[in-house]
């Protein structure tokens, strides 16, 4: 079982979710299931704050609700993410809160930025899933 070192960083609650969420692998196997740097997880490991669009590539990754982790580190949840079973319909929620094409130049910097790591979470999640076959 990993050891994980004493949380030193300004959210623990972050540090918690991310631990619970990543389980007991090593950071690089975390870090590639999260599409997201081993550094990163590390920073995460130790409750520092990153920004809400490593946290969505992370929620992404392992295919969990990103409104915790948002909360956690200081930044408001997502509205659309509290639906049930974001685990099999991820993808949709994250498309889902995107907004039109001739909306975007409309948003905010901050919002850009994030509409932006929603779309490489997706285009990452879709290149590492297994192929499926078809009998």
């Amino acid at each position: 079982m990993k050891k994980f070192a004493p949380v030193t960083g300004p959210h623990p609650e972050l540090a918690r979710l991310v631990r619970q969420i990543t389980g007991d692998v090593a950071s690089r196997v975390a870090a590639r299931r999260g599409n997201v740097s081993h550094d990163t997880i590390s920073r995460l490991w130790n409750g520092d704050r990153v920004t809400e669009s490593i946290l969505f590539r992370l929620a992404l990754g392992y295919g969990v609700n990103p409104n915790p982790l948002l909360k956690a580190a200081g930044y408001p949840p997502l509205p659309i993410a509290n639906a049930k079973g974001v685990r099999e319909s991820v993808a949709a929620t994250y498309v889902a809160a995107l907004p039109p094409p001739e909306g975007f130049e409309a948003l905010s910097p901050a919002d850009q930025e994030v509409v932006r790591a929603m779309l490489e979470a997706l285009v990452g999640a879709l290149a590492h899933r297994p192929e499926q076959t078809t009998a």
